[in-house]
């Protein structure tokens, strides 16, 4: 299946994929024609806005602002009713982070972290950084629960 859109931000990936789309984009075009209209815009909205850092729309580069975007704008319709679409995000180790629990510091879950996260990552990582990126990740979220909750006692878990 070709790939349909691919939108990169800061932290996370997103890839669409679905089978040829070329007949439904005739089939609407022929539609549109024969009641004298023609295809409008179609643009991807995102809520809240975020900072896109690329995005690719069937193998060609849009421009993107520098600003922060609420909308990706696009030439032609991707997305038709009664259509199966494949959606793929990929995050970020520092996202990936987030959700993995610190307090498991053990071997056997690093290794499995690390196994899983190198296997598509771009960019491979090492043991010694990931155990030192968890210790300064769990240490900013301590301070984190600190100032939320006015309470050392509460954070003490993480340290």
């Amino acid at each position: 299946m070709p790939e349909l859109l691919q939108i990169k931000t800061p932290h996370w990936e997103l890839i669409v994929w679905s089978k040829r789309i070329d007949h439904k984009r005739k089939q609407l075009t022929r539609t549109l024609n024969s009641r004298g209209k023609g295809i409008e815009t179609s643009s991807v909205r995102f809520s809240p806005t975020l900072a896109l850092g690329e995005a690719i729309v069937e193998g060609e580069s849009q421009a993107i602002p520098d600003v922060v975007s609420g909308r990706l704008d696009l030439s032609q319709p991707l997305f038709f009713e009664n259509t199966e679409y494949q959606f793929e995000f990929v995050f970020d180790m520092a996202v990936c982070l987030v959700a993995f629990d610190a307090r498991k510091h053990s071997h056997y879950f690093i290794n499995l972290f690390l196994n899983t996260y190198n296997q598509n990552a771009p960019k491979k990582i090492k043991k010694e950084e990931l155990i030192k990126t968890m210790k300064i990740a769990s240490e900013f979220y301590a301070l984190l629960r600190i100032e939320k909750y006015k309470n050392p006692y509460k954070a003490k878990e993480l340290l």
